[in-house]
C-alpha cells in the first residue's frame, strides 16, 4: 500500500495500448466527492457512469449519481477497440465539458479513460466511485 505522498511521485510503464510512455501519477486527473457534489447541476459538467446496465439503473446497486450518463465500456466495444477515429461519437460530449468518469471504485472507468485520451478528451477519475458516493450522509441517487 502506497502513502498519498509516495504515489504523487510513483512511476510505471503501461502495457503498449499506442505507445510506451511513462505515467506519473497526477492528481489533478482525479475528482473527489466534494467536487462532485459541487458540480451535479452544472452544465459544463459531463459526469460518466462507467458501470454495467443493471448497475446504472438500480438493478444490482442502488441506481447512480444524479444526472450521471450511461457509458459502459463493454457496450460501447462489442466487437473490440475501434479506430480512434471511430471512438469519438461514442462519447456526446462538447469541448467545453468538464468530464467525470466514476465506475464503483475506478478500475472500470479507466477503460474509458485510455479510450478519450486516446481521442485526446481530458477527463478526471472519480477515486472511489459510487462506493464511495454512497457512503456520503448528503449524497442521492437516481434509478
Amino acid at each position: 500500500m502506497y502513502s498519498a505522498e509516495e504515489l504523487k511521485n510513483y512511476e510505471y510503464t503501461r502495457p503498449k495500448i499506442m505507445n510506451y510512455e511513462t505515467l506519473v501519477f497526477d492528481s489533478s486527473q482525479t475528482a473527489d466527492y466534494e467536487e462532485v457534489r459541487k458540480h451535479l447541476k452544472d452544465p459544463n459538467y459531463y459526469m460518466i457512469d462507467s458501470r454495467d446496465e443493471d448497475s446504472y439503473h438500480a438493478l444490482t446497486s442502488l441506481g447512480h449519481i444524479p444526472g450521471a450518463h450511461h457509458h459502459y465500456y463493454n457496450e460501447l466495444l462489442p466487437d473490440g477497440v475501434p479506430d480512434y477515429p471511430d471512438i469519438n461519437p461514442l462519447f456526446p460530449i462538447e469541448e467545453e465539458h468538464n468530464i467525470i468518469l466514476y465506475c464503483n471504485a475506478g478500475i472500470t472507468a479507466c477503460v474509458n479513460a485510455l479510450l478519450l485520451e486516446s481521442i485526446s478528451i481530458p477527463y478526471r477519475i472519480y477515486v472511489g466511485g459510487f462506493s464511495d458516493w454512497i457512503t456520503h450522509q448528503d449524497m442521492t441517487v437516481e434509478k
